[in-house]
């Protein structure tokens, strides 16, 4: 309870650092899914509470749903610029 008698959810940063090792994990068994990305915005928002420990609840998952949509947009057009070497060098 905060000091208004209002509930307040803090995730500490080792939740995030946990989710973000279950689902690196989780792409080492599913190759090919979209976790290693979820996971790296994780790993990262872990670390954002670790340098910003005040952060709240609505600005870490802010950071985590910014993160993941950017990584994951980036890694898949970094996936298919690799691909793309590939084929010409063939």
């Amino acid at each position: 309870m905060d000091q208004d008698g209002t509930a307040v959810i803090h995730l500490v940063y080792w939740y995030w650092l946990i989710f973000g090792g279950v689902l690196v994990a989780l792409e080492k068994i599913f190759p090919g899914k979209s976790s290693l990305w979820v996971g790296i915005a994780a790993f990262a928002t872990g670390f954002g509470a670790i340098l910003f420990p005040k952060m709240s609840l609505f600005l870490q998952l802010v950071l985590f749903a910014a993160v993941s949509v950017s990584s994951i947009i980036g890694g898949k057009a970094a996936i298919k610029a690799q691909a793309n070497r590939n084929e010409t060098e063939n």
